[in-house]
């Protein structure tokens, strides 16, 4: 089954998608692709699931589970668009200007962008290259069979557990929404419960660990993006799948959980578990992960390469059009990741085929777009200008860290700028770097058991788990404020414009205590953050 799947269109592309996109520019060994990454994760999840089929026995982890669990590892990423995440700004930053855009140009078109939704959606298209379909009438029968082009049909009675005559190893549908919650780490379309093993919810968290963050998806990455850019790997951390326990424990995270945020007091979860012992690893492990973003994810370099290549995408994207199966029916970029024929174009040699139709036909903007690629491949990237962050400066606690507050810096050091600069050259990003829940310590979402009661447990005993009751005291978060510009010779101005503006800015700056001599401007505040406390973004 695993290696039908690998086969697909839809697979085999990860293999066009550098794992961590532009960070080339930086590391030139990170070439690294999705489709390495997705295969390490699978194999993880399955000597995950195995380990505790074997070490605990009445969980009744059954074969067809630890392969719907190892798809589910295969699978997390198919929907990943080009260039990392990226591509995600690229989309999010369209989005902010959806209403001006669908003016300008035919091919837009309304659209929603969920990353973890487009992988079920790649998925359902591997699976219709297989000649298969969900079935959700008969979600407890195997998939159902459905005309394809592809000379790769495969017999539903044949998507089974390998080398089982059992009918119950036939994958059913199911068995599939069982693998895509796998995916989200949450039920599908947002509902309360899990529908394909309710039973068996601490296989949720294998893959995508809705409690603690600590899954095999990190566990791979964090090992694989550490040895093929500063070649001193992070430790494959074996740990966290040999001393796995499934325990019964209170929910760590009530006001976020899907099952719980309704209830009046936290429900109790059937979760992966460790150790006492492992405290220390796991705060070891969680500990790299502001050391990776820091060094190698948000390089001041990549996010310069990052930000080129982000506007590359934008001047083009009203323009470049992208075919799909559907005849006369065309997207642009930013709408590509809606339908599964037009975004398996989309790769990292995306702006290389921009680059190709620029030079045969012209657009309102495609010299420039040609200029930039030109200045790209030369490595005549974006300048860093400035930084400022909570650990070394007086950052104010109070903001939204969003849209409209990059537009009120932009002003302020525009206005503090003695010569007039193009507004449209610079860029300001907003970080947020921490060790994987915001400003809380990331252990304290885990669940522990003591080893004495793992020995005596008696067979078939579900143990209780608990909070570990010591505390670290953080920051377990950094923020940064970060400038640049397209153009060297602005450099020097800009930062010292940058640092006139945030010395004297009370919204921003906590030091300064009054705003009378700040100019907030029209700017609306919006209920929650772009860069949300927990973001878990993962590479």
């Amino acid at each position: 089954v695993t290696r039908a799947i690998v086969d697909t269109p839809q697979f085999q592309r990860l293999g066009q998608l550098k794992q961590l996109g532009v960070v080339t520019n930086v590391y030139p060994t990170a070439t690294h692709t999705r489709k390495e990454h997705s295969l390490g994760v699978c194999k993880l999840a399955e000597n995950m699931c195995k380990h505790l089929q074997e070490n605990q026995p009445e969980l009744n982890i059954t074969n067809k589970e630890v392969l719907c669990v190892k798809i589910a590892g295969l699978c997390h990423d198919l929907g990943h668009g080009p260039f990392s995440h990226g591509f995600e700004g690229f989309l999010q930053k369209n989005k902010n200007n959806a209403e001006n855009a669908s003016k300008s140009s035919a091919l837009y078109e309304k659209a929603k962008w969920c990353h973890e939704h487009a992988s079920l959606m790649m998925l359902e298209a591997a699976l219709a290259y297989l000649g298969l379909a969900m079935d959700m009438k008969n979600p407890h029968k195997p998939l159902k069979q459905i005309p394809t082009k592809s000379e790769n049909q495969i017999s539903p009675a044949n998507f089974r557990v390998a080398g089982s005559t059992d009918p119950n190893s036939i994958l059913t549908t199911n068995d599939f929404i069982f693998i895509q919650e796998c995916i989200l780490g949450g039920p599908r379309h947002g509902g309360m419960e899990f529908q394909g093993r309710p039973e068996k919810e601490f296989l949720y968290d294998v893959v995508s660990n809705r409690h603690s963050g600590l899954d095999v998806d990190k566990i791979d990455y964090f090992s694989r993006d550490s040895q093929r850019t500063m070649g001193a790997p992070h430790p494959k951390d074996d740990i966290f799948t040999i001393e796995a326990r499934v325990a019964r424990a209170d929910c760590p995270r009530p006001e976020k959980c899907f099952q719980c945020k309704h209830k009046r007091h936290p429900g109790k979860h059937l979760m992966i578990c460790y150790p006492k012992k492992c405290v220390k690893k796991a705060r070891k492990f969680f500990e790299f992960r502001p050391y990776l973003h820091s060094e190698v994810y948000t390089h001041k370099n990549a996010k310069a390469a990052d930000i080129d290549v982000m506007n590359m995408l934008q001047m083009a994207d009203p323009y470049y059009p992208i075919k799909t199966s559907t005849p006369g029916k065309i997207l642009p970029i930013s709408k590509a990741m809606n339908d599964p024929s037009a975004y398996l174009q989309l790769t990292d040699s995306i702006l290389d085929q921009i680059k190709v139709y620029a030079q045969h036909k012209e657009w309102d903007g495609s010299e420039k777009f040609l200029e930039a690629h030109e200045r790209y491949s030369a490595r005549k990237l974006t300048k860093f200008v400035y930084e400022v962050s909570t650990d070394e400066h007086p950052i104010s606690t109070e903001l939204r860290w969003n849209e409209e507050e990059k537009q009120e810096i932009t002003n302020g050091v525009l206005k503090e700028c003695y010569e007039e600069i193009d507004p449209s050259s610079i860029t300001i990003e907003f970080l947020n770097i921490h060790q994987g829940r915001g400003k809380d310590d990331p252990v304290k979402f885990m669940r522990f058991v003591d080893r004495s009661e793992c020995k005596s447990a008696r067979a078939g005993q579900i143990l209780e788990a608990t909070q570990f009751p010591g505390n670290r005291n953080g920051p377990f978060q950094e923020r940064r404020i970060r400038l640049f510009t397209r153009h060297s010779k602005d450099i020097d101005k800009l930062k010292d414009a940058f640092r006139r503006w945030f010395d004297s800015s009370a919204k921003f700056n906590s030091a300064v205590s009054s705003f009378d001599e700040v100019d907030m401007g029209p700017f609306q505040v919006t209920q929650d953050s772009e860069l949300d406390d927990d973001d878990e973004t993962s590479y």
